[in-house]
């Protein structure tokens, strides 16, 4: 089942970044947010023109997250904390993110945005697993700046995960912006501050349109065609989506990451959960989820006139009743998949999240849900 969260961000001042007012800010934000419980803190984390490390880099906004047990109240939380005004703060949101839990489920399916924010959270393994003190050292010191690079899907560099994604795939996302995460245990978040990050998260833009675009006309004559004249002059006309054929289409689902090397990247899933716990019955979840996320069901459906099917709209019918569903469930599969499986040494399975912002009106729909 999903979780839902509260995400406040305050981004400071450029006299308070160079001044590095960040506890002074922190402080100023659980007084405003008393009687929330704050789940972690997160430093928005900028890195400097040439530098490549996290370690130069600098924090120039908080975000705080909430537990949230009911939207009953979401709106007027949203408005408190996004009405915080400080000396050195210069802006203030509030936003409703969706945990979304993989293998994703019917109702979850039905409301994903083609358009949207995500976030990408792992939490570091801090070494476990590793048997000599020197490894676990090394891990410790080297999860951070890996997790800088690797958890950014655009990124083509140094220690990025390039050959997870295609440049077809990496285009669906921009804007990305690096956190380091805190979690509270309890304690004040400005006492917190200088603990050390128990994990990274990037916030990144998506955009699905083009890739549904390309893969409507692409599919046209091989999974679907336009109505024959008998069949736009019946009165019930029915057309048939048979998506069981793989395309060269650089957006058929088929050439996402979670069907591209599954195998292997599954076992070196259980090899290190093993290693970190030898937890049989995690290890038989992690690779139930993982096998479900890489089924990739190509299911043959039909279009009628109850989905508006006319001759003439056969193009619209299909791109919004077939491809986008489509290609939207396989890209936060690839998101998950990739999530659980891209770095079993840093991050600790089953512990990543991917997180999707809800728009004002979409909370609607999560009041639905409850």
């Amino acid at each position: 089942m999903s979780r839902f969260y509260l995400v406040w961000d305050v981004m400071m001042t450029g006299e308070a970044i160079t001044s590095k007012k960040e506890v002074a800010l922190a402080e100023q934000m659980q007084e405003h947010a008393s009687g929330f419980e704050v789940q972690t803190v997160q430093r928005w984390n900028h890195v400097a023109d040439g530098k490549k490390t996290t370690a130069a880099g600098f924090t120039t906004g908080l975000r705080f997250t909430f537990p949230l047990a009911s939207t009953s109240d979401a709106a007027q939380a949203i408005a408190h904390l996004s009405a915080f005004e400080s000396g050195i703060s210069s802006s203030s949101t509030c936003r409703v993110a969706e945990s979304i839990s993989f293998p994703l489920d019917r109702s979850i399916k039905q409301r994903l945005p083609a358009l949207g924010q995500v976030v990408l959270q792992t939490r570091f393994t801090h070494g476990l697993g590793q048997t000599s003190h020197k490894a676990i050292q090394n891990a410790k010191s080297d999860q951070t700046r890996m997790t800088k690079h690797a958890l950014d899907p655009p990124d083509t560099g140094k220690n990025s995960s390039a050959s997870w994604f295609t440049d077809e795939f990496r285009a669906l996302l921009s804007n990305p912006s690096w956190f380091l995460v805190i979690p509270t245990h309890g304690e004040s978040p400005s006492s917190m501050l200088k603990a050390g990050a128990d994990g990274g998260v990037y916030e990144l833009s998506y955009n699905l349109h083009a890739a549904i675009e390309d893969l409507t006309s692409a599919s046209e004559g091989h999974w679907w065609s336009e109505l024959s004249d008998d069949a736009a002059h019946s009165m019930r006309p029915t057309l048939m989506f048979d998506p069981t054929e793989q395309l060269s289409c650089p957006y058929d689902p088929s050439t996402f990451t979670q069907f591209q090397s599954t195998s292997e990247r599954i076992n070196a899933v259980l090899e290190h959960e093993e290693a970190q716990t030898g937890d049989p019955s995690l290890m038989e979840s992690l690779q139930y989820d993982l096998e479900r996320i890489s089924r990739g069901r190509r299911i043959v459906r039909q279009a009628t006139s109850d989905d508006g099917l006319v001759s003439g709209m056969e193009r619209f019918v299909v791109k919004s009743k077939f491809i986008q569903p489509f290609i939207t469930e396989e890209f936060f599969n690839a998101l998950g998949f990739f999530l659980m499986a891209r770095y079993p040494k840093f991050w600790r399975n089953g512990e990543s999240e991917v997180l999707l912002f809800h728009t004002s009106e979409s909370l609607e729909l999560i009041e639905e849900r409850w």
